[in-house]
């Protein structure tokens, strides 16, 4: 039985992803915005997608793993644990950036804004990198190739 319900929790990895992709790219807009128009409503705003993408991001990456499990193709085993790496990385550096938005999200020294700023930015771009090696592993390394 518990490993049925582990198997379940594992396949929800492709449906719960989403989350931490959309709270966390989120953040990284509004906290470019930021640099345009500081102000307490869009800093709120960050917090809330921030903390909400580090959260789901906690649960991607333990779900990924149960699923990696799961998912034995020996064509895509290289990029899978590529794809597993850069994710515990992206949920590493949504947690820094979580504390960093938390304790200087408002009235910070400059060099602690730009360093909460870089945090957001990087977890955003490991993000990426990490979404578009899940897809390579799941629909080839020409899923973005048009027109064949």
């Amino acid at each position: 039985m518990f490993e049925v319900m582990l198997e379940i929790f594992g396949r929800l990895h492709p449906v719960l992803v989403h989350f931490p992709i959309a709270f966390l790219l989120v953040a990284a807009g509004l906290e470019a915005w930021r640099l345009k128009e500081e102000s307490l409503v869009v800093g709120h705003c960050v917090q809330f997608a921030i903390y909400l993408g580090a959260v789901f991001a906690t649960i991607a990456v333990v779900t990924g793993w149960v699923f990696s499990d799961e998912f034995h193709r020996s064509d895509t085993a290289n990029l899978l644990n590529q794809h597993r790496w850069l994710g515990f990385a992206t949920m590493v550096l949504a947690v820094a950036s979580a504390l960093s938005v938390w304790r200087w999200n408002v009235s910070a020294s400059k060099s602690r804004v730009w360093l909460r700023r870089l945090l957001v930015w990087g977890t955003a771009a490991t993000l990426v990198a990490a979404a578009h090696l899940g897809a390579m592993a799941v629909w080839g390394d020409d899923f973005l190739a048009f027109g064949h």
